[in-house]
């Protein structure tokens, strides 16, 4: 079948549920009802989202659906045979009405992120000196940290809880790198290896702080040699103290910490001998310690436990890794100015977050490539297969985070959020008013809400400085109120 690059440009239409790609025969399968196209289904031999048989009995044709498709490309390909003055406009009229019509068909529920009326609820102006490097949700408010080392609880109204950390001056030394939360503790890591924890209440359980060794002969910037790249939390075990993942230059480590803010080294995992590991977590989210899915650098990987050793033994529990997702290393960006310096940017996968409808994907976020977009991509983990490829952001991509089950929204260094709906091909279907700058951190409170971390790149010079903007996605536009929205059956 020919590309959608190659296929008839018509508004709206059909897309195939595996390939992403215009349909001319779609077929729709019986036990997931969803839309393909029938040479995509004749050579698949399971269906991808439930793995149940694709054979002719299982497809049944859409004639109807076909025949909308042609009418459409009838009218598309009226466009350019010659016309009676007037007629034009009324036919193209009438071919973008009815091919609206059958994608509103085509896609049930509609997708909310296309007729999405997005309104902010609050943005904190200054809310740090310099880029936010975390945002993560904490009770019910979030917790935000920065490059200029303060670590701050905010309210769900947008007002300072209290500030968990606050330097007596600014160190780019000490930036606050990472952060990770449960319902109990904050966990934060710095660039020069340090890892501090703080209770509920803002009280400080390690005094000063744990400071993590460097490994390896790594190369890098000597204040980045033992760089703190993110903290995972994982599930309190049986005597209460909290296991978490920690990702430095080359290595992964195994940590717990304690109520009493006590930390300890259960192991560390060697995952390449000089780039860095930048995000984990488990493959399957009821094994919090079993297989993992893993960032470095510019690949994903599925690294596999160690069965026979103890879960927090002294033997590393990960030691044989698969290979999901390599990025082109030859994608470099193109030579380009932030915060004043010039840079050649590097392949380099920024974030990933899971599909809310379908654990066996991941979706992730790049750094921009040669042609000067940094991708938003989707990635079956079963069939090792990029499923989803937008191209739309200018500059470096950094997170992703899903604000309904369907809908992905995504964050770049061109002040954007987009939204994708994760069913239809990898085009945006909404694009929220431009901010103040970079998008670095993105984080969904709850459904239809989004919550960004935006930094001008020159934030000494910008009177916002570091901002934090809260945005209700819904349709129609959701009541006027100054903190995010509860749930329906919330209190």
């Amino acid at each position: 079948m020919a590309s959608a690059a190659s296929a008839l440009p018509y508004p709206g239409g059909f897309y195939c549920s595996s390939s992403g790609e215009l349909m001319n025969k779609p077929v729709i399968h019986t036990h997931c009802g969803r839309l393909f196209e029938k040479a995509i289904a004749t050579n698949l031999s399971a269906c991808p989202f439930d793995n149940k048989p694709l054979t002719d009995t299982d497809m049944v044709p859409c004639a109807e659906l076909e025949e909308c498709i042609q009418k459409m490309k009838a009218r598309v390909q009226e466009k350019t045979a010659p016309a009676a003055a007037g007629s034009y406009a009324t036919r193209v009229s009438q071919a973008e009405r009815l091919s609206s019509a059958v994608s509103a068909l085509a896609i049930q529920p509609r997708s909310p992120a296309a007729w999405a009326n997005p309104s902010t609820l609050w943005t904190i102006t200054q809310a740090h000196q310099d880029d936010l490097h975390a945002l993560k949700l904490f009770g019910n408010g979030v917790i935000s940290g920065s490059k200029d080392g303060c670590i701050h609880h905010w309210s769900t109204k947008g007002t300072l809880i209290r500030p968990f950390y606050k330097p007596t001056r600014i160190d780019y030394e000490k930036w606050v790198t990472a952060i990770g939360s449960n319902e109990k503790i904050v966990i934060a890591g710095t660039r020069d290896s340090c890892l501090s924890v703080w209770d509920a209440g803002g009280k400080r359980l390690c005094d000063p702080f744990f400071k993590l060794a460097a490994e390896g002969e790594h190369l890098s910037k000597p204040r980045n040699h033992a760089r703190i790249n993110f903290i995972e939390t994982l599930p309190p075990s049986d005597n209460g103290a909290t296991p978490f993942l920690v990702g430095v230059p080359a290595n992964l480590h195994l940590m717990s910490v304690d109520e009493r803010g006590s930390f300890k080294l259960h192991n560390s995992t060697q995952l390449h001998k000089n780039d860095w590991p930048y995000c984990a977590e488990p493959l399957d989210p009821r094994n919090s310690l079993g297989d993992l899915i893993v960032v470095v650098g510019a690949q994903i990987d599925l690294l596999h436990r160690n069965t026979r050793t103890d879960p927090l033994g002294e033997v590393s529990p990960w030691d044989r890794k698969t290979r999901i997702v390599q990025e082109n290393m030859s994608e470099r960006g193109s030579k380009t100015s932030y915060g004043g310096k010039e840079q050649i940017l590097r392949t380099h996968i920024s974030s990933m977050s899971r599909l809310p409808t379908d654990e066996g994907k991941l979706a992730y976020s790049c750094f921009e490539n040669k042609h000067g977009k940094g991708p938003i991509r989707i990635v079956d983990l079963q069939r090792r297969a990029i499923i989803f490829d937008g191209q739309e952001h200018l500059g470096r991509s950094w997170e992703v985070t899903f604000p309904s089950p369907n809908i992905l929204a995504s964050g770049a260094d061109d002040g954007l959020i987009k939204l994708w709906d994760t069913r239809l091909a990898a085009k945006s279907q909404c694009t929220l008013p431009k901010l103040n700058g970079r998008i670095s951190c993105l984080v969904s409170p709850k459904e239809n809400l989004v919550l960004s971390g935006h930094c001008h790149d020159r934030p000494r010079t910008s009177q916002d400085k570091g901002c934090i903007t809260l945005w209700d996605l819904r349709m129609p536009l959701a009541p006027a109120s100054s903190e995010w929205p509860a749930l329906q059956g919330e209190t």
